[in-house]
């Protein structure tokens, strides 16, 4: 059994894009790198498997993301 950090993740842009990550630490980085979305935020996206919702301007271009364990 792999621990959670170490799982596979996929992402779905809502233009219909997906992208995978070997793991949620990398997917992590990614986010926080490119768009500055916090540690906690992706977590919860993963743990719900709900689209992301936000009322802030930065984040409008991530609107409706979903991120999930494969």
């Amino acid at each position: 059994m792999s621990k959670c950090h170490e799982k596979s993740v996929m992402v779905e842009f809502p233009n219909g894009k997906k992208m995978s990550f070997e793991s949620r630490n990398k997917c992590i980085k990614y986010f926080q790198k490119n768009y500055g979305v916090g540690i906690y935020t992706i977590k919860k996206l993963i743990r719900t498997k709900e689209k992301l919702k936000s009322k802030y301007k930065k984040f409008k271009k991530l609107e409706g993301i979903r991120i999930y364990y494969i």
